[in-house]
């Protein structure tokens, strides 16, 4: 994974017009050095290992997309996602 994210730590979040939006309200860190791990920030910060993620699903809707992340213990919806 390290060579995938060339060494540097990336952050993912929707659009700046997404962001003006509830749904908006959230970034997505991966790091390198922490490759088993990612952070997502909504309400409040957490780190996820993705060995706990047990799927990931996508759908469109009219506006933009939403990725769901489920994990043994919650799921968290990503949206704003401009495709």
């Amino acid at each position: 994974m390290t060579k995938l994210l060339s060494g540097r730590s990336r952050t993912y979040r929707p659009g700046f017009f997404a962001r003006l939006f509830p749904a908006g309200k959230w970034t997505l860190n991966l790091d390198p050095k922490k490759s088993v791990h990612f952070r997502l920030a909504q309400d409040r910060e957490i780190e996820i290992s993705c060995l706990d993620i047990v799927s990931i699903s996508t759908s469109k809707a009219l506006l933009w997309h939403t990725v769901e992340i489920r994990t043994r213990d919650r799921t968290d919806t990503l949206s704003a996602l401009i495709g």
